[in-house]
């Protein structure tokens, strides 16, 4: 699926892990859409950058899902690698967490 343009300055993405505190933030630089509802909009987004300079050098993808309705369960995975790491599978998040345009 193609990737979705941007017509702003880069977006900016940020990830903690709660529990072990890990931060890690970036630019993202690229956008692809990987799942569409049946009126073609956006169900389903692959986000990846590369992690501040402030950071070790390290790279982030993630993958959200948004549910179709108010009030359902989205998805949210992440992968970080390079001088920071981690791994988290795709896993159900309130709706609320969840947010593209």
């Amino acid at each position: 699926m193609p990737a979705l343009q941007r017509q702003t300055d880069p977006l900016l993405d940020s990830y903690l892990n709660y529990v072990t505190g890990l931060r890690v933030y970036g630019a993202i630089d690229n956008v692809e859409v990987i799942a569409t509802r049946q009126d073609g909009s956006p169900k389903a987004i692959q986000v990846s950058g590369a992690c501040h300079g402030s950071l070790p050098a390290c790279a982030f993808s993630a993958s959200l899902e948004k549910p179709d309705g108010p009030g359902g369960t989205g998805q949210f995975g992440v992968t970080i690698t390079g001088g920071l790491n981690e791994e988290r599978s795709p896993r159900l998040t309130s709706a609320r967490q969840i947010e593209f345009h």
